[in-house]
């Protein structure tokens, strides 16, 4: 895939992990999770760039879930978890569940993968793949979009410092639907 596609997001991530460094010295729970998280998030990166799709896939459910896990201390089931995030509105619980229910079959190693991906591997190397990466990437843009948001609203990240790292970087707000209303 198109380096230039997913650089700005490593860039992006660098620098919330610098004020992800700041936030630890202070005590609160779950806070050490968003430097990991953030370690996740670049494996996702890495993933789509060397076209390792299922990886990708399987690295964007658990840190969906463990995403999900930081926003909120509810149990039980994941429609009621996002339900539960009071700073998301109905909209983006939709476009949350949506994702949720996007990335379920991946988990495992069976369905979606053979069905989806070991097909187009043996067919085709595992090689880059234009569908495959694009929906990875629109995935990832909204796990990126509620990491973001869960980062200003749970971590209390600067959202100054956040929106000049993204105009500097001319990351395109339209990709992060979850965002656009708070920066």
């Amino acid at each position: 895939p198109p380096r230039s596609t997913l650089f700005p997001y490593t860039t992006l991530f660098r620098s919330i992990n610098k004020e992800a460094h700041e936030l630890l010295r202070n005590d609160s729970s779950k806070k050490h999770l968003l430097a990991y998280l953030l370690r996740e998030i670049n494996w996702v990166t890495i993933s789509i760039l060397s076209a390792s799709y299922i990886s990708a896939h399987v690295l964007l459910r658990s840190s969906f879930e463990l995403l999900i896990g930081i926003a909120t201390n509810e149990k039980g089931k994941m429609g009621e978890r996002i339900e539960s995030i009071k700073f998301l509105s109905t909209d983006e619980q939709q476009i949350v569940k949506k994702l949720w229910r996007k990335l379920c079959g991946w988990g495992h190693p069976y369905e979606k993968w053979e069905k989806e991906i070991c097909p187009i591997y043996v067919a085709h190397e595992p090689l880059y793949h234009p569908r495959l990466c694009k929906e990875c990437i629109e995935k990832f843009e909204i796990l990126l979009g509620l990491f973001l948001v869960v980062a200003l609203e749970k971590f209390e990240i600067n959202k100054a410092d956040l929106t000049k790292i993204i105009h500097k970087y001319q990351i395109d707000f339209s990709k992060f639907p979850i965002l656009n209303n708070r920066i």
